[in-house]
């Protein structure tokens, strides 16, 4: 029997959310590993040569900013079929309140750069858009998504007229001192109190300023556009596949070449603050568009062609037990109250580390599925959210 559009539905979105979960990793495990400015200023610390070039490479090209995307587009089309399923709006809000707080928790005690809450935030306001009609929610979605860019150019050219210390503060957010590194070095390497003192205040500054900027517009421009594609019916993932490889082809035909253009120009200019801000930055975040709807056209093309992709599927099904133990293994790893490796691994070494770590993942999934129907956090998110239901005795 040929599968329901529903279910191959459902079971292409799952693939999607494992392809997010297990790319993200990719790029989240540099914020485990190593000082924060070298997520976006690869100067700043460790080797770029040989194989750990390479490495940073293919990260920056394939993943980063990338796998985020692809986790709100699969997220607004999951609201948008939850809206057909369930009519009352309040089930959802009190879903997404009991992920906010997950998400504070996850936060402010183990990893700062938590993407729950914002999710939830956003996942919240775009929600009453659900039942609009898939073109004006694909044009919305685009219009804010492209907000970011002139937002962030507009401040970067204002900068002569900021305070200095807020100039200031902004260059050494680039390029730290040593002993700014060696401080969060020994922060992080140290016990949880150490760690608390860097961690909390990062994930205010991630959860305030940095979603204002830049996450608001990029998460709930992609939200919407995941609505009104799964109003289109483009995850149902079925023939015609041509469609599928268009995506594509495109999205790797002009996200790649930009990418590589962008790391030349980073490089021939030194990794400057004001020319990155200007140029690379906003070339980087078209870039991850285009390459966010490649990625996405690989797997609806490859379950359009009868591939099931089991192991994405599962991970996928398990995104959040998955996303949270990352965090638990990572943070094991690299900080003071497990391995204290933070800042001893090089980023070859972090890449050979993710392509383990996916293994244990894929694995894990496809155990817990064989007894259980739903995850471990899963489960706990929907106990919070049923809670919160509950009436109160007078």
């Amino acid at each position: 029997m040929a599968p329901s559009p529903s279910g191959e539905r459902e079971r292409a979105l799952d693939a999607l959310r494992g392809l997010a979960i297990l790319g993200g990793l990719a790029v989240n495990i540099r914020a485990y590993a190593a000082v924060d400015a070298a997520r976006t200023n690869p100067t700043v610390w460790g080797d770029l040569h040989g194989l750990n070039l390479w490495a940073w490479i293919a990260t920056y090209v394939l993943a980063d900013g990338k796998f985020v995307c692809i986790f709100a587009l699969v997220f607004g089309a999951g609201l948008a079929a939850r809206a057909e399923r369930v009519p009352d709006p309040a089930t959802h809000y009190r879903r997404m309140a009991a992920l906010a707080v997950l998400g504070a928790l996850h936060a402010y005690l183990l990893w700062w750069g938590d993407w729950l809450l914002i999710l939830s935030l956003v996942g919240a306001t775009v929600f009453h858009y659900c039942r609009a009609a898939p073109g004006p929610l694909i044009v919305t979605g685009l219009i804010l998504y492209a907000v970011y860019p002139f937002l962030s150019v507009s401040l970067t050219l204002s900068l002569p007229w900021w305070p200095p210390e807020t100039a200031e503060h902004l260059r050494a957010a680039w390029a730290p001192s040593p002993s700014a590194i060696e401080a969060e070095i020994a922060a992080y390497r140290g016990g949880w109190l150490d760690q608390e003192a860097y961690r909390a205040p990062r994930a205010f500054d991630y959860q305030t300023s940095e979603v204002a900027l830049r996450f608001v517009w990029q998460i709930s421009g992609f939200m919407l556009l995941g609505m009104g594609l799964y109003k289109l019916g483009t995850f149902r993932a079925v023939p015609p596949a041509r469609a599928y490889a268009l995506m594509l082809a495109l999205g790797f035909g002009l996200g790649v070449p930009l990418s590589f253009y962008e790391i030349h120009r980073a490089f021939s200019h030194g990794w400057d603050l004001m020319d990155y801000r200007l140029v690379v930055a906003p070339l980087a975040y078209w870039s991850s568009f285009a390459i966010t709807f490649g990625w996405t056209g690989l797997v609806l093309l490859m379950r359009s062609l009868g591939r099931p992709l089991r192991p994405l599927v599962a991970v996928g099904r398990l995104a959040l037990s998955n996303y949270l133990l990352q965090s638990v293994i990572c943070t094991t790893i690299f900080y003071g109250h497990g391995f204290g490796l933070f800042a001893r691994v090089e980023r070859a070494e972090q890449l050979g580390l993710v392509i383990g770590l996916w293994a244990v993942h894929v694995a894990a999934s496809r155990l817990w599925l064989r007894r259980f129907r739903v995850g471990p956090a899963e489960w706990a998110w929907r106990a919070a959210a049923a809670a919160l239901t509950k009436p109160r005795r007078t």
